[in-house]
C-alpha cells in the first residue's frame, strides 16, 4: 500500500521517533476512514480542504501536525 511505504519512508529518511510515526499513522488513518471507500491516493483537493475542515475538533497543535502528515504524503 502506498500508505505503508510512505510510513516506512518517513522512519527511513527522517528518522521519526515512535509515537511521531504513531501519530503521523493515525493523521493518515484519520483521512482514510473520512474518504471511505476511496483511497487517500485518489483524493482531490477538494475533498482534502473537506476533511481539514472537519478537524476542528483537535487541538491547534495537533491540527498542524495533521496538515503536515498530509503534505508529507502528498508531496
Amino acid at each position: 500500500r502506498v500508505q505503508d511505504r510512505w510510513l516506512e519512508m518517513l522512519l527511513a529518511e527522517r528518522g521519526l521517533r515512535p509515537a511521531s510515526l504513531a501519530a503521523y499513522r493515525a493523521d493518515l488513518e484519520a483521512l482514510t476512514a473520512f474518504l471511505a471507500p476511496l483511497p487517500p491516493a485518489d483524493a482531490s483537493a477538494q475533498q482534502l480542504q473537506l476533511f481539514i475542515q472537519s478537524q476542528q475538533h483537535i487541538r491547534p497543535s495537533s491540527l498542524a501536525r495533521r496538515i503536515a502528515s498530509l503534505r508529507s504524503f502528498y508531496k
